[in-house]
């Protein structure tokens, strides 16, 4: 009787100490925030169990998920602050992964649920404010990439005036509203000043396609390359600029062109491809174009941490440049990244060895403490039941003692990567460019 009470405590603890699980009533709403969120921010972690690499155990490990949620949740009544709530997390990783990655995944946001919420951004879900851990470790940092284009976002110029909100009536009066071509040009320019990229690119390829030697022919394909990048449909944009550079139709603002596509590959994070493009716009430019290619160059470095090639590139912009000031302080911020602390994983791995410990290196410190109990917790048991002959309760707490200890490590390691992602885009949201990609 004793052992079983020590069991059940142990459990319990698990639980309890991390902070609980939220109530069944509160699931079938999070559950449906969760998955419109996720699959709205990343579609790579669309969870669907056509995906999952091991179909066979889901009859056992997400029934086992289900019958909690609808049996033990209620009954508890607590509330989980992180997003998704940990049986949602949980059946979500069993529902993707093998079994053996979906349990120490359960394992390591059980010893952190409810723990070190500093570590974690904040989403709105239910009018309740929680802190977003999604089943994809880096999934944050997709978001945090997804949020800057409020400051990244190339600021699209208007070439030969084809963008600008013009009196589109003057035109129509002039010689050229008497041509079929001239008059699908001015409505295509009608659409794209009103924002309508998707009718608009209908509209510019219908004229090349009906009218090849079309004398709006130059400027519809730029025009058409805008609107691909303006509907952030940003390969197709890469691949018509491209087309047109091969082309050679006499274009006078090629260093543009080039700078754009650069910007397409920083959408797509193919910094490299980028720094390629932004460099050959530098070298055929004197003036604005030249400058806001550095300052991307600059940029590009600093998304992927490399703050040395970042300073280099942020020092190349001239004092008397109108970015000057702008790229002093981005500067500065390259300093900031040679300094962040960041964890290595593989040593918050050798440290979990003990449990928590690795935790603690990565600055959990109360996920550390929920980590060493709780461990400690199922070892005493374990022990025990063996000492006391009870082979068969000491195998399954083996097991589940195993499992747990191995979810601290894997978890200190994930901890780790997530720390160092959550701080680079921190510094990376304070960059400032002085223009919006």
């Amino acid at each position: 009787m004793i052992l079983v009470t020590r069991i059940v405590f142990s459990l319990a603890i698990i639980f309890f100490a991390s902070g609980g699980i939220s109530h069944a009533q509160e699931q079938t709403r999070e559950s449906v925030s969760a998955h419109s969120l996720m699959n709205s921010k990343n579609s790579d972690i669309e969870l669907d169990s056509k995906t999952s690499p091991y179909p066979f155990h889901q009859l056992m490990t997400l029934s086992a998920v289900r019958t909690y949620q609808l049996l033990v949740s209620p009954s508890k009544g607590s509330f989980c602050p992180m997003h998704p709530h940990c049986s949602l997390y949980s059946y979500q990783a069993f529902k993707r992964y093998n079994p053996i990655k979906a349990f120490l995944m359960t394992a390591d946001r059980l010893h952190r649920c409810g723990h070190d919420l500093d570590n974690y951004e904040t989403v709105e879900v239910d009018r309740f404010v929680r802190f977003l851990d999604p089943i994809h470790p880096f999934l944050a940092d997709n978001e945090s990439n997804s949020n800057a284009d409020t400051w990244s976002e190339i600021h699209s110029q208007v070439w030969l005036n084809t963008t600008q909100k013009t009196d589109i009536s003057v035109q129509i009066s002039s010689d050229d509203s008497l041509t079929e071509d001239s008059r699908l040009f001015h409505f295509a320019e009608t659409l794209q000043s009103e924002g309508d990229y998707d009718r608009a690119i209908t509209e510019y390829r219908r004229l090349l396609f009906y009218f090849p030697n079309s004398r709006f022919q130059k400027q519809a394909l730029k025009s058409l390359f805008h609107c691909y990048y303006k509907a952030k449909q940003y390969l197709i944009a890469i691949h018509w600029g491209q087309d047109i550079l091969s082309k050679d139709v006499g274009l006078t603002d090629e260093s543009e062109l080039k700078f754009f596509i650069g910007a397409s590959y920083f959408k797509l994070d193919n910094f490299p491809l980028a720094r390629n493009y932004f460099a050959e716009a530098a070298t055929r430019d004197n003036g604005v174009i030249k400058e806001k290619s550095i300052l991307s160059q600059g940029l590009s470095y600093a998304k992927e941490a490399s703050w040395e090639d970042a300073e280099k590139s942020f020092a190349g912009i001239s004092l008397d440049s109108k970015f000057s000031d702008n790229a002093r302080k981005c500067r500065k911020l390259c300093q900031e990244g040679k300094k962040l602390g960041l964890r290595n994983p593989t040593t918050a791995g050798v440290l979990a060895i003990i449990p928590g410990l690795g935790y603690l290196y990565d600055g959990y410190k109360q996920s550390a403490l929920s980590s060493f109990i709780v461990n400690g917790l199922f070892i005493w048991s374990t022990f025990e039941a063996f000492r006391k002959d009870n082979q068969g309760v000491g195998i399954m707490l083996g097991i589940l003692s195993f499992g747990w200890y191995a979810g601290n490590i894997y978890g200190s390691v994930i901890s780790a990567q997530r720390r160092n992602i959550k701080l680079r885009n921190d510094l990376l949201l304070k960059f400032d460019i002085g223009f919006q990609f």
